[in-house]
């Protein structure tokens, strides 16, 4: 819920988060990073089987969700900032994290 407010606000008004709140991102990135992780160990059914083959887990991962996951969750927006390049479109990629949600 709080990405689904805040990412559009801080993207629309160009607000970078600041002390405590930088901090709550930080930990809810930290969330989502755990989530991907236990998303490679998440077993699914296939034909009323239910698999629980760590490959098989993670090749679907990878197919699936895995880059949506990613994208909307690494810091790359902050990696180009902190690198002094324009990141004026990278911006747009945090919006990502409100279609995960």
């Amino acid at each position: 819920m709080y990405g689904a407010i805040v990412i559009p606000y801080r993207l629309g008004f160009e607000h970078d988060a600041k002390g405590s709140m930088r901090v709550l991102e930080i930990v809810i990135d930290l969330i989502f990073g755990v989530d991907i992780v236990f998303n490679f160990r998440t077993a699914y059914q296939d034909d009323g089987e239910i698999v629980t083959d760590s490959r098989l887990m993670a090749r679907r991962y990878l197919r699936g969700w895995f880059f949506l996951d990613f994208i909307s969750t690494a810091p790359i927006y902050d990696v180009v900032k902190a690198g002094g390049a324009n990141s004026g479109g990278l911006r747009t990629l945090k919006l990502l994290r409100v279609l995960r949600l």
